[in-house]
């Protein structure tokens, strides 16, 4: 797409809660938004927002991408060697100028259930009483008794015929994870997300329990390492679905790994990103399987946002036709300009 100029700013927001993300406390949430506007004057916004223990880029390299991609003007830009963030943030905004949603018209989406397990019986009540009929519970994180029981409960509030997730994290070695699953298979689990530490364990948990497994980390590191999938080729046959980040993982490689294992469906996933890149992430989820609840409770853990008005996500169903104007409605008080380029 031809611009007639670009410009990329930073945000700091924060957080409802200090979270940990990889091993370290954070009160904020930071990234940086791609502006782009065409010569008739039509612009467009996009994010990259590398998730701090998480992404391998630093939010300064993501940055350093844009500006990359941005300066070559109308010269093809080597995509492989920029972070996925970036890529996501570009890919998106250009995407915004030409898309239409006629043809997909709305999303599902899954309630996110974490916290402490006062908090988290709190948000099944007030997810069920909404209308949600997934859940993505996090576990790994008590004794096993304990989660045992506040399984049963959230079961209990969504009844039999939701479905539920449960994403341990790697929290598990195979011993535990092995006792775990067969203690939890007892509660209908649509699938357990990376449930073990080491990876190549998958099989020997999924041949003692039969329980459905789905890939997000291990998703991650292969678009990294593209020899992986190769290498771990079992695993990722035998997996139950996908767990897509685009901020973490581009929509290149992840075609690569879809076209490989193409039974294992995709279920899209934020990651704590502002309501552009959120509803950006909706958008793949419309254009990749709009038939999955995608992950974008996220989202809920922001105190403040970028918009000029916060998205509403209370809804089970998404319209995308509301939401991604509504995400591009940005207040650019809320953020720092650090360059600009007009080619």
């Amino acid at each position: 797409m031809r611009f007639h100029c670009a410009r990329i700013y930073r945000y700091s927001l924060p957080l409802v809660t200090p979270v940990n993300w990889g091993g370290v406390e954070h009160t904020t949430r930071e990234g940086a938004l791609l502006y782009l506007e065409d010569e008739e004057g039509l612009g467009a916004w996009g994010e990259a927002a590398p998730l701090p223990g998480f992404s391998r880029e630093t939010l300064d390299t993501a940055i350093a991408d844009l500006l990359c991609i941005v300066s070559a003007g109308d010269e093809p830009v080597e995509y492989d060697s920029l972070s996925p963030s970036a890529i996501f943030a570009h890919a998106s905004a250009r995407l915004q100028q030409k898309i239409s949603y006629t043809d997909v018209i709305s999303i599902p989406q899954n309630a996110l259930l974490s916290g402490t397990s006062d908090a988290i019986l709190n948000r099944t009540e007030e997810a069920t009483a909404q209308g949600f009929d997934v859940f993505k519970l996090k576990v790994g994180t008590r004794n096993l008794n304990d989660e045992i029981a506040l399984v049963s409960e959230v079961r209990d509030v969504i009844g039999s015929k939701a479905q539920l997730r449960l994403d341990a994290n790697r929290a598990w070695d195979l011993r535990q994870a092995r006792e775990a699953c067969t203690a939890l298979s007892d509660f209908n689990v649509a699938y357990i997300e990376e449930p073990v530490q080491n990876t190549k364990d998958l099989i020997a948990l999924f041949d003692a329990t039969d329980m459905p497994y789905a890939l997000d980390e291990t998703v991650q590191e292969a678009g990294w390492n593209p020899g992986l999938a190769t290498a771990l080729q079992d695993v990722f046959t035998n997996a139950s679905h996908f767990i897509w980040k685009p901020s973490f993982v581009s929509t290149a490689s992840m075609s690569k790994l879809v076209n490989t294992f193409p039974d294992s469906p995709v279920v899209l996933s934020a990651a704590f990103e502002s309501g552009v890149g959120l509803a950006a992430v909706a958008r793949c989820a419309g254009l990749f399987d709009n038939s999955l609840a995608a992950g974008l409770d996220t989202y809920s853990w922001l105190a403040e946002d970028v918009l000029e008005e916060r998205l509403d996500m209370s809804s089970p169903t998404l319209d995308l036709n509301t939401l991604m104007p509504a995400s591009q409605r940005v207040d650019i008080n809320k953020l720092t300009l650090v360059h600009e380029v007009t080619p």
